[in-house]
């Protein structure tokens, strides 16, 4: 969705990122040298919406790796890949107890959930299992590394050596939990666990920017759909799961009390980023290398809390309007939103029916613009609906000529991928000629 009054939320996240900039609180983590040497100081904020609006905050293009972020989008795609059933026998769906050992961290001969090391290890096996499918490791290591830079958009992404040899080296503590796992049978009696582990490291060790961060986690708000290349990566029922995963177990002992004060999805990795998903809205991404005991950074809680709570984000917040609306003798009070967020959402939705009952008796309110200069058209063309384009083109031409802040006309954002991308450019080119014709007779009438 397009996000009415971004340049709002832009100012309020910016007062929100210096009030809590001077917050020294937890020290790096020292699972590799290349996370403990991190400036201690570094403190991120970036944000995307649905729709592709950004803004960032402080050091948000300093490459980090991802860690345990990544378990997320493995889990992903291996429910896109085997589907819900198989990626059960792996991993379930239930709270790991904090008293759980290395030697005991199963349930049901499976881990526990796919959010925790032992879930990541097991989903590395699953994918890289070669009973289920086809291709070399080398196969499989490559098509992951493309999913995750899909996700990412044309942001900074790679794989970062120093850290995968550093994690190769130093991290025996997820190769015990493969190698019991494996040894009380709840890995195949085949999997080669180098392998494996190879995988899994390598998958923790994929660099990325804070900016990039929240692209990916704008595609799991915008339910599988990158909000920059409008490429469909993810299923919307896997993205159903990852994102009540997340909810639940997201960030190990501190999940409840993330679900208690943030109520949304979000994940956090011991290089110090921290996840956060509004479904339907944006992604953001936090990131301070300074983290206490529970591997979280408390500059990140704090923003997160205080953003919720600024911007009434938390999904339990309006419950009682929503059982007002069972009961039709209640009064709701309706939340006022100007003209031009209704047929913005009404074109984002694809809803032609609702754009052609708004534009019935007040037809100026197509020629609205969004912040960054865009009309309706301009969404409609990024989006790809046809009927939309082809309605609003016949009743309103001179909208295929309008440029936005970029200079851009409708036209320009058709992407060639879009499967009606010829019917939709021929439209814009047929009123655009149009519009030139009826200017060159206007002119020779002057004249």
């Amino acid at each position: 969705m397009v996000i009415p009054k971004f340049e709002e939320l832009r100012h309020a996240v910016g007062v929100l990122y210096g009030e809590i900039e001077g917050d020294v609180t937890g020290e790096t983590s020292n699972y590799i040298p290349e996370i403990k040497n991190t400036c201690p100081d570094l403190w991120a904020v970036s944000i995307c919406s649905t729709d592709g609006q950004k803004c960032s905050f402080g050091d948000y293009l300093v490459p980090l790796t991802i860690q345990d972020i990544s378990y997320p989008f493995l889990y992903a795609k291996c429910l896109d890949l085997f589907g819900s059933a198989t990626v059960l026998e792996y991993v379930g769906i239930e709270r790991k107890p904090a008293d759980v050992s290395v030697k005991n961290s199963k349930a049901n001969n499976r881990a526990f959930n796919p959010m925790t090391d032992s879930g990541a290890i097991s989903l590395s096996t699953l994918f890289c299992d070669n009973d289920k499918r086809t291709g070399t490791a080398a196969d499989k290591h490559y098509e992951f590394f493309e999913f995750m830079k899909a996700l990412c958009g044309n942001n900074h992404f790679q794989i970062c050596t120093p850290a995968y040899v550093s994690v190769r080296q130093k991290d025996d503590l997820s190769r015990s939990i493969a190698y019991a796992m494996l040894n009380q049978g709840h890995l195949p009696n085949d999997t080669d666990i180098p392998t494996i582990m190879d995988f899994y490291f390598e998958a923790r060790s994929l660099e990325v920017t804070c900016d990039g961060l929240a692209v990916m986690a704008a595609t799991l708000a915008n339910f599988g759909v990158n909000p920059y290349t409008n490429e469909k990566l993810i299923s919307p029922i896997s993205v159903k799961a990852v994102l009540s995963a997340m909810h639940n177990w997201g960030n190990y002992g501190y999940s409840g009390v993330n679900a208690f004060y943030l109520g949304l999805p979000s994940k956090h990795s011991v290089a110090g980023a921290f996840m956060v998903v509004v479904p339907g809205m944006l992604g953001l991404i936090l990131y301070s290398p300074r983290i206490n005991d529970n591997e979280v950074g408390e500059k990140n809680i704090d923003f997160a809390m205080k953003f919720v709570k600024k911007f009434d984000l938390h999904p339990l917040s309006n419950s009682s309007k929503e059982m007002k609306k069972r009961f039709g003798t209640r009064k709701i009070p309706e939340v006022p939103c100007e003209n031009y967020c209704k047929i913005f959402t009404a074109v984002f939705n694809n809803d032609l029916e609702e754009v052609m009952n708004l534009t019935k008796g007040n037809k100026k309110i197509v020629f609205e613009k969004d912040l960054e200069g865009r009309t309706i058209l301009h969404l409609a063309a990024i989006k790809g609906h046809f009927e939309i384009i082809k309605f609003v083109t016949s009743n309103f031409r001179k909208l295929s000529s309008v440029k936005d802040r970029f200079g851009r006309v409708p036209r320009e954002y058709v992407k060639a991928s879009d499967k009606n991308f010829f019917e939709i450019t021929n439209i814009f080119k047929k009123w655009e000629d149009l519009d030139k014709i009826c200017e060159l007779a206007s002119a020779s009438n002057i004249n």
